[in-house]
């Protein structure tokens, strides 16, 4: 199916016209039956008509020519969603070297330092001959971000607006000190009365009769 999409024949083909075509008419029903309803409508590859009896490849861009490929390229720039991985370009196109070296011009092409992995970008002339006052260039040189952690400029970037390549450099997560565990508050038990302790006396084995009489008396005294 891929073959026949980088060829051009992006016409889409009935279950039995695959098999004629992968010469494997001799399967069994059971597996022409899982073909048809499981294996090729639920592979994210396959791009299926509406009726789900015929099926095509179904690349992540569909780019079949350098035109194609540059408007792609074009329209990722303008909108800032920066480039395409190399790999899912050639699921579609082909020839891809030769439509890279044809238009090695207007192509930029990044190895990914994680993976290796290759980046398509748009180079865009706009700005080839755009003068910038030498005092600006000092100063664009003199920034430095060495020190700051990728995680903010990628915070940085999205406040600006500025979409950013996932995967492109691993962001290490930001490590957080944990505080000690703040010392238990002891409460200290307050005694209150202390300085009159020796001439209290307790009522707990009297009566409310009794201690009325008793206030009394102290009343009348």
């Amino acid at each position: 199916m891929q073959v026949r999409y980088k060829s051009g024949n992006d016409l889409k083909l009935s279950l039995d016209e695959i098999l004629n075509e992968t010469g494997q008419q001799n399967i069994d029903d059971s597996i022409k039956k899982w073909l048809a309803y499981e294996a090729l409508v639920d592979n994210p590859k396959i791009d299926t008509s509406a009726d789900k009896k015929k099926f095509s490849f179904k690349p992540i861009y569909k780019v079949q020519d350098g035109k194609s490929l540059m408007r792609l390229l074009r329209r990722n720039h303008i909108k800032g969603l920066g480039g395409v991985l190399l790999e899912e370009i050639e699921e579609s196109l082909q020839n891809v070297d030769k439509v890279l070296k044809a238009y090695a011009k207007n192509i930029i092409i990044v190895t990914r330092p994680g993976d290796k992995k290759k980046i398509l970008f748009y180079n865009d002339h706009f700005a080839d001959d755009m003068h910038v006052d030498e005092s600006i260039q000092k100063m664009w040189r003199s920034i430095d971000v060495d020190s700051v952690e990728d995680l903010k400029i990628d915070n940085h970037l999205k406040e600006a607006g500025i979409s950013c390549l996932k995967g492109s450099t691993p962001i290490k997560p930001v490590e957080l000190k944990r505080k000690a565990p703040a010392k238990a508050y002891q409460l200290k038990k307050r005694v209150d009365n202390e300085h009159v302790q020796d001439i209290l006396e307790t009522y707990e084995d009297q009566t409310v009769d009794q201690k009325e009489m008793e206030l009394g008396n102290i009343h009348i005294a």
